[in-house]
């Protein structure tokens, strides 16, 4: 029964441990959007083909 007990116990923990990193996630992820949407509104310049083409290449390290 003690050794059932304490098993129970470390899964709470680890389930509580994983609740506070996901909410961290949570976090860092409202800001990035936040950040993202706050760009979006600026009416940044699109892209031009070309550009998107070139970004593209250098993300692929030239590989095509």
């Amino acid at each position: 029964m003690e050794a059932a007990s304490a098993k129970n116990e470390e899964r709470v923990v680890k389930a509580y441990q994983k609740i506070k990193a996901d909410e961290k996630v949570r976090e860092k992820v409202r800001k990035a959007l936040a950040i993202a949407t706050q760009l979006l509104e600026e009416g940044l310049p699109a892209e031009s083909p070309a550009e998107k083409e070139r970004r593209a290449a250098s993300l692929l390290g030239g590989r095509e």
